[in-house]
């Protein structure tokens, strides 16, 4: 008996608006428009979120399987890794025609519910510039050092237009005194993490350790990789040091909500900053230990009573490596409806 040949499942990363469902059922218009939402970035490439398609209507949930709780104990990155894919969501709804009204952290027996997307709302759509999609396609995170000069007053523009009144605000520094001192705290919050087991344990599970070339099977603790990627994560301090820009993004609400928009905008952010050949690289550590982000805090003059959600680096680069993996779609929908 000759031996089955089994096809390579599709690459989630290949979409293409060309291949937009327009005469198929409302559910496959809407499971499309999710091929663009798993593209978002997240929180160590964990992709904490899952959906559901029920009618007119998306609900997206977070994943509590993929919460890091010792790198990410308050939730906070994995809420803004939903609100980028839902960010990404609304872009291609909107790209397709649709005018998607959002309920954000509907009251409902789950509580990993964290907006429910309508739909309903559809018209016809003649031209499509598809440039539209392509920052959703081709963005990346900053591995590396920037190669280049500080970012343009345009792109300055542009990020400040990716926050709307409700989403929190955007401080940006080129100062060299600020980005040293983000560098020092970074570094502390960091070595604080990395003094707790658990954190490490994460680490070895979920860490892309091909990026500092390390083969996956060697990530397991204890092995040889665990400290070469510890290296990695505090060899980022100097490359805030060494970066043009720091920012940090500030809401007036520490709530759940605040942190999904908080996501949407940096997500909007991000897709900017690739219009005009920029990346960004996370500094989640600074948020994510309470020191350190009331030191960041006060070390980016952030407004009285705001809460620093989110920091980064960004700058030009050259870069053109291997991308992380996303799952498929079809492995993110759960059935029924909101609950």
């Amino acid at each position: 008996m000759g031996a089955m040949l089994r096809r390579p499942k599709p690459d989630p990363r290949q979409v293409h608006a060309k291949d937009f469902p327009g005469d198929g059922t409302q559910r496959e218009r809407l499971v499309f428009l999710l091929r663009y939402a798993v593209l978002a970035p997240s929180f160590r490439n964990t992709q904490p979120w899952k959906f559901s398609v029920d009618g007119h209507r998306i609900a997206i949930f977070g994943d509590r399987t993929r919460w890091l709780v010792a790198s990410d104990p308050l939730a906070r990155d994995l809420r803004m890794s939903v609100g980028c894919a839902l960010e990404n969501l609304l872009v291609a709804a909107r790209h397709f025609g649709y005018e998607p009204r959002v309920d954000y952290v509907p009251r409902t027996a789950s509580p990993d519910l964290l907006a429910v997307v309508d739909f309903s709302r559809h018209q016809a759509v003649h031209r499509r510039r598809d440039a539209d999609l392509e920052p959703l396609l081709h963005r990346r995170t900053l591995r590396n050092g920037p190669k280049h000069s500080s970012p343009t007053f345009a792109l300055y523009d542009d990020l400040e237009a990716a926050f709307g009144q409700e989403d929190g605000r955007l401080l940006v520094s080129e100062d060299p005194g600020v980005r040293s001192a983000a560098a020092m705290l970074y570094r502390h919050a960091a070595e604080f993490q990395l003094g707790d087991e658990r954190v490490r344990d994460e680490i070895a599970q979920w860490m892309p350790a091909v990026e500092f070339g390390v083969p996956r099977w060697m990530t397991h603790f204890g092995g040889l990789a665990l400290p070469r990627v510890e290296k990695g994560i505090l060899d980022e301090a100097g490359e805030i040091e060494g970066a043009p820009c720091f920012a940090v993004i500030a809401t007036a609400v520490d709530d759940a909500e605040a942190q999904v928009r908080a996501g949407q905008a940096l997500e909007r952010a991000w897709l900017a900053a690739t219009r005009h050949r920029v990346s960004i690289r996370p500094a989640s550590a600074l948020c994510a230990v309470d020191t350190t982000r009331a030191q960041l805090a006060r070390l980016m003059e952030v407004p009285s009573g705001m809460h620093v959600q989110f920091a980064f680096r960004l700058g030009h680069t050259d870069e053109q490596g291997a991308r992380t993996l996303r799952r498929r779609v079809e492995e993110r929908i759960t059935p029924g409806g909101p609950r």
